[in-house]
C-alpha cells in the first residue's frame, strides 16, 4: 500500500475516526514497486514515484515495524504494516514514543553537563569553556521543549 506523505498525516491526526479496516479499504494497493537487492541481501524498494531507493525505518523508532520510506513522496507498507501502525498509534505508541525522546534528550544534557563540568576542572574558570557548556545546555533545552511541545501536539489529536 502506498501513501503519499499528507494521507499517512491525515490517516494519523484522524486515527479516532477510522477504524484499521476502513482505513485500509481507503488506500490505494495496485501500485507496483520494484525491489533492489544490495550486498547485504537486503531488500530495498525503489518510490513508485522518482524510482529513487527507499529507507527502511522503524516506525517511530520503537514500534518495530519495519516501513519503506521516500523522504520526498511517502511510504510503502508491506503485508499487515499499516495495519500495524495504526494499531501502534491508536494504543497511544507515538504519544510513548515521544516521551522516551525527551527523557533520552534530558538524560544526555545531564550527562554531558556532569561531563564537562568533571573532565577537566581546570577549565572551570576559563571563560570560553565555560559558554560552550552554557551554548549546549541552551542548545539541549531546545531540543527538550521541541520535543514537549510535539510532544502536547500529539495528545492534543487524540
Amino acid at each position: 500500500i502506498w501513501l503519499d506523505h499528507i494521507a499517512l498525516d491525515s490517516l494519523i491526526k484522524n486515527r479516532k475516526d477510522f477504524s484499521t479496516d476502513a482505513a485500509l479499504g481507503l488506500a490505494p494497493t495496485n501500485l507496483s514497486k520494484s525491489p533492489t537487492i544490495s550486498n547485504n541481501e537486503k531488500m530495498y524498494l525503489r518510490c513508485p514515484e522518482c524510482d529513487d531507493l527507499m529507507n527502511r525505518v522503524n516506525f517511530s523508532k520503537r514500534s518495530g515495524i519495519l516501513i519503506d520510506v521516500c523522504r520526498a513522496h511517502g511510504t510503502w507498507f508491506d503485508e499487515k504494516e499499516l495495519a500495524g501502525v495504526i494499531a501502534f498509534v491508536k494504543q497511544g505508541g507515538l504519544e510513548r514514543s515521544a516521551q522516551t525522546d525527551l527523557a533520552h534528550i534530558k538524560h544526555a544534557k545531564e550527562r554531558q553537563r556532569t561531563m564537562a563540568l568533571s573532565s577537566n576542572p581546570s577549565h572551570l574558570g576559563n571563560a570560553t569553556h565555560a559558554s560552550e557548556v552554557k551554548l549546549f545546555e541552551f542548545f539541549c533545552e531546545s531540543i527538550a521543549t521541541i520535543a514537549g511541545v510535539l510532544y502536547q501536539l500529539i495528545r492534543s489529536l487524540r
